[in-house]
């Protein structure tokens, strides 16, 4: 269960520090290139010299899913990113952690799951209540923000896409070492991230900077901690994925959005408010129907 909360606190906060980034004029790419280094090094420095190579031959076998995630993570990231400082804390953590339908919804199909009207009544409620979140009063201040509208769809879906493919790693590869495989996981997200950020800097459509490193290197310690916390989660006796990502995106959503609120006096318009109280009620739906 600890592992759990220790999920829902530092995975709250990684929506904060996007915030602050935006605040305090921090390039966010470059950050979250610096923050997936930063990931890698962690991990190296919990397995070890020694156990690495004893545990390399080990996770050979999901490589191919460490590069693809990879990939998925630094696009992702950098949407976390973006729809936080344009969109706001509570409704970035809505779009992320509502895509648990979508691993809800492979496990149908991928682990002969029961379909059960609380599970289709739960996912028909999060879709809504996506929509309701990411909905803005047409004002000065948030007109602008139509031509973002696919950043919470983007953020939406690749969440869903990695929380499945990480519940098919600890399925398919059960004495994985999952420190060792997270190594590979952002060792390749920087690796990809780096190729772009040099690109920009030769094309001179960017400055590297400083402060936006170090802004990197703050991230990279709750995001690494949050996988982590999450994969040891899911490989908990007794608590099947069903109950893990419901019962962890309900407690994401709602600190969230309570620090959204108290730090950058977001507000809700009533179609906000209505969007994060569906979203609460289709993540119990769904930890319900585990449960009974």
């Amino acid at each position: 269960m600890y592992y759990l909360i220790l999920t829902i606190i530092v995975s709250a906060f990684i929506y904060v520090i996007f915030k602050l980034f935006d605040q305090k004029n921090v390039h966010t790419f470059q950050a979250i290139v610096a923050n997936y280094f930063t990931c890698a090094i962690i991990g190296f420095l919990f397995t070890g010299a020694n156990q690495f190579q004893e545990v390399l031959s080990v996770v050979q076998p999901a490589i191919p899913y460490a590069v693809f995630l990879g990939l998925l993570f630094i696009i992702v990231f950098t949407f976390i990113g973006y729809t936080s400082q344009k969109f706001g804390v509570g409704i970035t953590s809505i779009a992320d952690k509502l895509s648990l339908i979508i691993p809800v919804v492979a496990a149908f199909i991928l682990y002969n799951d029961a379909v059960t009207v609380l599970k289709i009544t739960g996912i028909v409620l999060s879709v809504i209540a996506v929509y309701l979140a990411v909905r803005k009063k047409e004002n000065r201040q948030h007109e602008d923000l139509k031509q973002y509208w696919y950043y919470p769809i983007v953020v939406f879906l690749g969440g869903g896409i990695i929380g499945t493919l990480l519940k098919q790693v600890q399925f398919q590869f059960p004495e994985i070492n999952y420190n060792t495989f997270l190594i590979f996981l952002f060792g390749m997200a920087f690796l990809i991230g780096f190729i772009f950020l040099i690109i920009q800097l030769l094309s001179k459509k960017i400055k590297l900077a400083t402060r936006s490193i170090l802004a990197g290197v703050l991230l990279g310690i709750p995001n690494y901690f949050s996988i982590y916390f999450l994969m040891q989660s899911l490989n908990t006796p007794n608590w099947e994925s069903s109950v893990v990502f419901p019962v962890m995106n309900i407690g994401i959503v709602v600190l969230s959005s309570v620090l959204g609120i108290i730090l950058f006096k977001e507000q809700f318009s009533r179609k906000n408010t209505i969007g994060l109280l569906l979203a609460v009620l289709a993540i119990f739906l769904l930890l319900m129907d585990n449960l009974y």
